[in-house]
């Protein structure tokens, strides 16, 4: 019973089937759903989740934020080592 590959070697054959099913691209997994939908309706949500949703948006402007430094950065970085 079961799969056999060609060489009748199970475990060597099974162990490369899990091995490339979890060396799988993160790119490949599902996204998660956003927990922020920009302009969502916000009339039936609660003060509560009204405020989750303001800290979810400040966590993603500082890291946009952080993005945008780290850029720049680069950028001026770059610009320095060409005009040497």
């Amino acid at each position: 019973m079961g799969c056999r590959n060609k060489s009748g070697n199970d475990k060597l054959w099974w162990s490369h089937a899990l091995a490339k099913e979890i060396a799988m691209d993160p790119d490949d997994l599902p996204k998660p759903k956003p927990t922020v939908i920009v302009g969502e309706n916000l009339d039936l949500q609660s003060v509560a989740e009204l405020e989750h949703r303001v800290e979810a948006l400040e966590s993603e402007i500082a890291r946009v934020k952080a993005a945008i430094g780290s850029k720049r950065a680069s950028k001026s970085a770059a610009d320095a080592f060409f005009r040497s």
